[in-house]
């Protein structure tokens, strides 16, 4: 499951613009090298300030897709148990 949810993730970022995924690794080297909790803190919150956008697709866009999929493929795969259950 991983691998599929991975490689759908590949695909997305394939249509996204070079200067999205330049400006998403400048993002990710602003927040990796900063230290300690505050400093995180301030760089991943400067970085929304500065690119609203780009934050918004990488981190809520994709953790929104990414944990969808899966609790929506458990719902599916409970409904049809239940249904199969209730028609004995």
């Amino acid at each position: 499951m991983s691998k599929n949810l991975d490689a759908i993730q590949g695909m997305a970022m394939g249509y996204m613009s070079q200067d999205h995924q330049d400006t998403f690794k400048v993002m990710m080297k602003n927040i990796d090298e900063a230290e300690g909790f505050m400093g995180t803190t301030k760089a991943i919150f400067g970085e929304f300030v500065a690119h609203p956008t780009t934050f918004l697709v990488e981190f809520v866009g994709v953790e929104v897709v990414s944990e969808l999929i899966p609790l929506a493929l458990g719902g599916v795969t409970f409904a049809a148990v239940k249904a199969g259950v209730l028609q004995r």
